[in-house]
């Protein structure tokens, strides 16, 4: 039985490095944000001149929050990454024919995808693999990397 080709390898592990790092960005960014909400909660009370301005913020957060939804999007995140470490895992066994018809089913229920992870996530995935490291990071890149994990070195 033939193995994957590792171009097939890089993309399954790709995939998973992308979801595992959405799911860590959006799931800091919700914390963040309820954090937030909650610091400026308990400021309304404190009988300041600038309470309407807790609340314009209060509101400005709920209404990102109900639209973005980062907390969703963190959880289906992680979901989507578990079905790829599933696959990443059941590779070397499978043959190719099955692997591309079973990446192809994953790939259906995809996260969004925020493009300032992709090389940081193709970085992890030949990180991974030990491949070689072929591309360099921009300072958007790296600063998203690092709030999505980090990518060892």
């Amino acid at each position: 039985m033939q193995k994957p080709s590792l171009t097939m390898t890089l993309t399954a592990h790709y995939s998973y490095y992308l979801e595992v790092m959405t799911e860590t960005v959006c799931r800091r960014a919700d914390r963040f944000l309820c954090f937030v909400q909650f610091l400026l909660g308990a400021s309304v009370f404190a009988d300041s001149r600038y309470g309407w301005l807790a609340g314009s913020v209060i509101a400005l957060i709920s209404a990102v929050q109900f639209s973005c939804k980062p907390g969703a999007l963190a959880g289906h995140a992680r979901l989507q990454a578990q079905r790829y470490k599933k696959l990443c895992d059941e590779l070397p066994a499978l043959d190719p024919a099955q692997a591309q018809t079973y990446l192809h089913k994953i790939e259906e229920n995809d996260s969004p995808v925020n493009t300032r992870l992709c090389n940081p996530a193709r970085l992890r995935a030949c990180i991974a693999l030990g491949l070689k490291k072929d591309t360099t990071l921009t300072p958007c890149e790296k600063l998203m990397a690092h709030l999505a994990g980090g990518i060892p070195q």
